[in-house]
């Protein structure tokens, strides 16, 4: 299991694995998703931690079914079972990230305090108990804004009554200040996230349900059009601003600066 990780690393994993084992009281190839979801429901730990310790578990795992190994056939040998991945995306600890303070606009707060979880923004609330309850903004609209320099994109949410109402707009693109406390906005604020009740019917159709980081990769003509050196990269762009160009001088351009509504 240790493959490029540093030793502490992999020492880190190890003892997160054998933690989970003595949960378990089972074998590996007896693990299912429930002893996960009963281990971090028992655990009471910090998301950060939770997210840790499920992505240990996930790489033994892989680890175990990697056909490299042979893990898997001397279990079905000697077992008649073998190990299955119980920890994925659709039950494990959402990826967040706290964003800030940001303005609102109509509100009556000046700002609100957002949290980013699956690329999507959340206000904070706490339940009885003092456990934090997070609340999904609802996306008005995705706006596109051009200078000479270079394009932005913003998306606009509403912000629940009870943390004051009013409008918010965040920006999708990085900036020089972003890029300075390297925080790779483009992948961590999607313009349509896979929380927004427009994903699924527009998911794999439309390059703004995934990270602006692969802008350039679904535009260009001809598909991906990848190159290696970094001539090549920047013909790729010139093709793609003479074939925009093209476009545009034909008059097939689309209207108006809002690509989602």
């Amino acid at each position: 299991m240790s493959g490029l990780y540093q030793p502490t690393i992999t020492a880190q994993r190890q003892r997160t694995v054998r933690r989970f084992a003595e949960f378990t009281g089972a074998w590996p190839w007896q693990w299912r998703a429930t002893h996960l979801d009963a281990w971090v429901a028992e655990g009471h730990w910090a998301h950060s931690t939770i997210r840790s310790y499920e992505g240990s578990i996930a790489a033994f795992m892989d680890y175990l079914r990697d056909p490299r190994y042979g893990w898997t056939t001397e279990c079905q040998r000697q077992v008649g079972e073998v190990p299955t991945q119980i920890c994925h995306e659709g039950n494990r600890a959402a990826p967040e990230r706290p964003l800030g303070r940001v303005p609102v606009t109509g509100g009556r707060r000046a700002t609100v305090d957002i949290h980013l979880i699956w690329g999507h923004p959340h206000v904070i609330d706490h339940d009885i108990d003092g456990n934090a309850k997070p609340i999904q903004l609802d996306r008005i609209r995705t706006l596109h804004r051009t200078s000479k320099t270079r394009h932005r994109y913003y998306n606009e949410y509403t912000v629940p009554d009870r943390f004051g109402g009013g409008t918010i707009r965040l920006r999708l693109t990085s900036d020089d200040t972003v890029e300075a406390n390297e925080f790779n906005r483009e992948e961590h604020l999607r313009a349509i996230s896979r929380l927004d009740p427009d994903n699924p019917r527009i998911y794999g159709r439309r390059n703004d349900t995934e990270a602006l980081n692969s802008l350039l990769d679904y535009s260009l003509p001809n598909g991906r059009a990848h190159s290696v050196s970094v001539a090549g990269i920047f013909m790729d762009l010139i093709a793609l601003r003479a074939w925009r160009n093209a476009v545009a001088l034909d008059g097939l351009s689309p209207p108006g600066d809002a690509i989602a509504a």
